[in-house]
């Protein structure tokens, strides 16, 4: 992972979204481990990546370079059409603004997963300021 300021914002971003949803909505995001439990999960923004190992009862931030069971790559312009409506999961699949990577069963477990993260994610209240936060330009 580069460490650049930007880097930084949307690893800090993703963990504290994940934190979020494990104190505001607990449910969804055991069940968004238990979907992903034995996965690791490569998530790249404007080429910006992470690595995420996620067991039934927790998500962890894995060191650079850990090779990923699934990979979700995309632009932080995508993000922001999603969050706008702009744009459907589906149709930014489909356009290749979200590349997704992995076993057929894999990706099947991601959906669920992330189903399980926006149904919770709009469920609690700290999840606006998030967005907006990330959304901000980054400070130079």
């Amino acid at each position: 992972m580069n460490s650049s300021p930007e880097s930084r914002r949307f690893t800090a971003c993703v963990m504290r979204s994940l934190d979020t949803l494990r104190l505001e909505c607990p449910e969804a995001y055991l069940r968004a481990c238990g979907s992903l439990a034995g996965l690791r999960v490569a998530l790249e923004v404007d080429g910006e990546r992470i690595v995420l190992g996620i067991s039934h009862e927790r998500i962890a931030l894995l060191p650079a370079g850990t090779p990923a069971d699934i990979s979700a790559s995309t632009m932080r312009t995508t993000i922001d059409d999603l969050y706008q409506g702009r744009s459907t999961t589906e149709q930014a699949i489909l356009s290749d603004a979200v590349l997704l990577k992995g076993s057929i069963d894999n990706l099947a477990s991601f959906h669920d997963a992330l189903l399980d993260y926006v149904r919770g994610a709009v469920r609690c209240p700290s999840f606006p300021a998030l967005m907006a936060a990330y959304r901000s330009p980054p400070i130079r």
